[in-house]
């Protein structure tokens, strides 16, 4: 299988944003029980995707990379990118980690 990552800010920028809509749309975390029923895996996941995915990169807050399959086109999954600083005291590092 091969496979494609492509940012969401870019497809936006080039006008593409009801194309973006509809990949993400397709994109679930159910999976298929052993008895037939489906259920969610994370739906924390799904939901970011379809509701906060392109505000966040309209905003420069997160960027989100879609994963597609090349040979047919299917949206794989996504990862997303933040730019946050965080601060993180030096009392929450091992001994090996040293902040100078």
């Amino acid at each position: 299988m091969t496979v494609a990552v492509s940012n969401i800010r870019d497809m936006i920028s080039d006008e593409q944003e009801d194309l973006v809509k509809a990949y993400i749309e397709t994109f679930s975390c159910e999976v298929e029980k052993d008895d037939g029923s489906r259920s969610s895996l994370n739906p924390d996941i799904e939901h970011f995707l379809k509701a906060n995915a392109i505000q966040f990169a309209k905003m420069k807050t997160a960027v989100t990379y879609l994963v597609f399959d090349v040979e047919d086109g299917a949206l794989l999954g996504y990862f997303t990118l933040t730019h946050k600083a965080l601060d993180i005291p030096a009392e929450g590092f091992h001994g090996r980690l040293k902040i100078r």
